[in-house]
This record gives C-alpha cells, structure tokens and sequence, in this order.
C-alpha cells in the first residue's frame, strides 16, 4: 500500500504533466471547475422547485377527460400520477 506522499508525489507529477501539455488550458479548466460542486446542487434545487410549481400540489395529470364515457382511474407513484381508463 502507497503512502501518503508517494500518493501526493503522482498527483504532482500527474499535475506537472497535464501544465506542460497546454498550461492555458489546465489553467482554464481548473478555474473554471471550482465553482461547480457550489452552484450545480442550487441549481438542481431550483429546478426541482420550479418543476414542482408547474405540476402542482397534486402531480402531474396526463389524462384527465373521457370522452367515450367509460370510467378512469388515477394510478401513480410518489408525486406523478397518471390518469388510466379502469377495467370495468
């Protein structure tokens, strides 16, 4: 098993290679993925609230009218339901 530093010594080396390749684009890439794991859960979140918002407190309803007469039944799982013509 690998120490600690011979774990950080491939990590550095790792690291050094990737700089020597194309440093304005390692550079890019490590700036620009520091903020993601702080706004990607937010934003998640929001949408989640939003699609909430939309299908409202009860769910989403994909069929709601009969038109032929023949009775309907709401099945779903969790927050979605879907409207199914019943087996009479």
């Amino acid at each position: 098993m690998k120490t600690i530093s011979e774990r950080l010594a491939v990590i550095r080396a790792t690291l050094f290679l990737l700089y020597q390749c194309n440093a304005r684009a390692f550079t890019t890439s490590a700036i620009a993925s520091l903020p993601e794991p702080l706004f990607f859960p937010t934003i998640l979140f929001l949408l989640q609230k939003l699609f909430e918002r939309l299908t409202g407190p009860r769910g989403l309803h994909l069929a709601t009218a009969s038109y032929d007469g023949t009775d309907r039944r709401s099945i779903g799982a969790g927050q979605v339901t879907f409207d199914v013509l019943a087996d009479n």
